[in-house]
């Protein structure tokens, strides 16, 4: 699970300002609003925040990313 948790905070990290709005809100629900204050703070940030997640939200939002 690590290991998706570190591809996913690359891809937002690298990738929120292209992703489309629909995508967003549906991550922010999904993971909760906390997640673009972590996007925000950086990498390390963000892999904390998504450590704290269920696996069901992890593998939700991969799939979305298409990851």
């Amino acid at each position: 699970m690590a290991t998706l948790i570190r591809k996913i905070a690359e891809y937002l990290i690298r990738n929120w300002p292209k992703l489309s709005d629909w995508v967003k809100k549906a991550i922010i629900t999904i993971a909760g609003s906390a997640l673009v204050d972590a996007i925000a703070r950086g990498l390390s940030a963000l892999i904390d925040y998504l450590s704290g997640l269920s696996s069901t939200v992890i593998e939700a939002i991969a799939k979305l990313l298409g990851l």
